[in-house]
Order: C-alpha cells, then structure tokens, then sequence
C-alpha cells in the first residue's frame, strides 16, 4: 500500500483523525487473529502461555468449565502446574474475588473531614494493609507497608485532593509523586528528605539523590573554582561519568509505562482513584526489568505458584491494562507522525510563499527606476 505524501487528502486533518480508529482497528485485528488459533496445530506450544491465560479470564461466562478447551493443557504445561489447580483459580478469580479485593483496598483510600472516626478504624486500616501486602509485596520478598508509611501517602494525596473527594485530576498525579514524603522535618534538613525518600515504598525517582543538583553543586567549593570555568566543569564532568545511565534509561521506561498505565484507568469525569494511585506506584516500585510482558509474565507465574487467585486475579487485569497501554502508545507514535509530517509540509509551503514574495518584490521596478522612465 502506498500513499501519495503530496496529495491534498492526506495532508488534511480529517484524513489524519479518520487514520486513528483504522490503526486501532488494525491492532485489535491482529490481537483477534492471534487468539483464534484452530485446533487442528494443538502440538504446538503457545509462545505466550500468559496471553492465552489472559483470553481464558476475559471469558465473560463465569460458570464455564474449561474440559472443552483444548488450548488449557498446553497452557498448564508451560507454566508447570496442575490443570485443576489453574481451573480452580482462575474461577475464583473471575468470581467475587475482585469485589472483595476493592472492598478491602478502598480502606486506604482518603477519609472525608469529620468522619474519621466512624471510617478509619484500625481494624479496617490494618485488614486493607493486610490485603495490599499479601498481594504487592510479601510474594516479592519485600518489606511490608506499615501504618506510617500509609499515612505519608496519605499527607501527600491530601496535598493534591484537600477536599478528600478520592481522585485527583491526571496533571495532578506528577505533583503527588514529587510530594510523596512530605515530612515536617524537611524544611529542617534537606539531607534527611533525601534519606526518608529512599526508604519511603511509594517514592518515585528517576535519578539517585547523589545526582541530584542540589548533591552535585554542594560539593564544589565555588570560592575556588567559581560556576563555569575549567576546573568547576571537569569536577562536574567526574561526578556526572558515575551516573547509571542504563538504570537511568530503564527507570524512564518504566515510568513512562506508570503513566499510560494510570491513564487507563483514569475516570473520564472525576480523575484518579487514590487506591488506582497507589496501586499503580507499588507496581512501578517492584518492577525490575523494562521489558513488561517478561516482567508481567513473571508475576502471572507467581500468582499460580502461590495458588492465589487474588494475585492472578490482579496480575492478568495488569496484563490487560499493559497490552491496551502499549496499543496506545504505538497509536500516539503514529499519529505523532503523521502530525510531523502535516505541519513540516505547512512549513516548507509557508517558506515557499515567502520566497515568491520577496522575489517578486526584488523584481518590481523602484520607484526612481519610474521616474527615470
């Protein structure tokens, strides 16, 4: 297929705009066509067990077994488990699980002025902790959240929402991530908020606190080597070459991945949901590779070999919210592109019309060039 880059139709915006749903149709057509596989190819292995478990959950039917599913087998012997285990959770899963699970996370979430009391018991407070460690953090070998470090968060979300509605609008969710530890001290001692930002559980950061500007200027004595001259820039130059550049690249995916990820699951008229928020930041803090189908993959595996079907449960909705995140992605990519293109042809028209102007302009006689005549 070829397209005529010069034409006055793909140049218009309302070519551009109509290539959007055709791209995403296109995509979901490939994601549809790599489903339905026949049966005719059943000695085959999946090369993606994970995004065939994630078919079998979006199944609407609640009450099907899965005896008359022949790609299960396969399924359950790439992840080296039992077929009635899968089937169990996967089940239990699709079942009032979640409701549950929302129940027990929604406990965390933000408390209207006044009604402290009467909401934010400590059993409920400590049965949603519960909960959110089970699933994000004790599987993973990490430390568990305590009720300080809730609260902190919850300091921090207050910043953003003082009305306490529970959502937050999506230009307000970087400020809550530059305001995770707002500690009353650390007005006091920029150091210490360095220090509690890094054992904080819901801190994001792209840069360790040594290559902060802050850290870097601090340890140049200006006196002596004053801002900009040659030996000011090669100290700066020595402390910039042990910047993890690769671990810095790695944390830009994933936080690039956070937002499309949180942008999904933003409410159209209302904003972010706190639990979203929080949610989303735990599984930005625990991931460990760029790549997300691996890292996903990992955490479906995970949740099985727990036999879990809350976290299998949670672990495939993330697969689902990754897979439309990146769908996003490739149609802002493209529409990026078709966007540069648009407005560099309007440039190089616009250089154009204002060369023939000012040729014709040099080409008209002067006025004394008339009077001469």
């Amino acid at each position: 297929m070829s397209f005529d880059f010069d034409s006055e139709v793909f140049q218009s915006r309302a070519y551009q705009v109509a290539l959007a749903p055709y791209i995403r149709y296109k995509l979901l057509e490939d994601r549809t066509a790599a489903k339905d596989k026949t049966a005719d190819n059943a000695s085959v292995m999946y090369a993606d067990p994970v995004q065939e478990l994630v078919y079998h959950y979006s199944y609407n039917d609640v009450g099907k077994t899965y005896d008359d599913i022949q790609s299960l087998p396969r399924i359950v012997y790439s992840l080296g488990v039992e077929q009635t285990k899968l089937e169990r959770l996967l089940l239990e899963s699709k079942q009032d699980r979640r409701r549950q699970l929302h129940q027990n996370l929604a406990r965390l979430g933000p408390v209207p002025p006044g009604t402290l009391k009467s909401l934010l018991s400590a059993f409920r407070t400590t049965a949603g902790l519960v909960e959110l460690n089970r699933i994000y953090r004790f599987p993973y070998g990490l430390s568990p959240i305590t009720l300080d470090d809730l609260n902190s968060f919850r300091r921090a979300w207050r910043i953003c929402d003082p009305f306490a509605t529970g959502y937050i609008s999506q230009t307000q969710f970087p400020l809550l991530l530059r305001v995770s530890v707002p500690y009353t001290q650390a007005d006091r001692d920029a150091d210490l908020l360095i220090a509690q930002e890094l054992e904080d559980p819901f801190s994001v950061r792209l840069y360790d606190p040594e290559f902060s500007i802050h850290r870097l200027l601090s340890g140049i004595d200006t006196t002596l080597t004053p801002p900009g001259s040659g030996p000011f820039l090669q100290i700066l130059a020595g402390k910039l070459e042990k910047l993890p550049v690769s671990e810095v690249k790695r944390r830009r995916v994933v936080l690039d991945l956070l937002f499309n990820e949180v942008s999904l699951m933003l409410n159209p008229l209302r904003g972010i949901k706190s639990v979203s928020a929080l949610v989303s930041i735990l599984n930005f803090k625990r991931s460990t590779d760029a790549d997300w189908r691996s890292a996903s993959s990992r955490d479906v595996w995970l949740a099985v070999q727990q036999s879990s079907s809350t976290m299998l449960g949670a672990a495939l909705r993330r697969h689902i919210r990754l897979i439309r995140a990146e769908e996003k992605r490739k149609i802002a990519v493209i529409i990026g592109f078709f966007d540069t293109l648009y407005w560099h042809r309007q440039f190089c028209r616009c250089l154009e019309r204002r060369a023939s102007q000012i040729s014709e302009a040099s080409s008209a006689p002067s006025p004394d060039t008339v009077d001469q005549m």
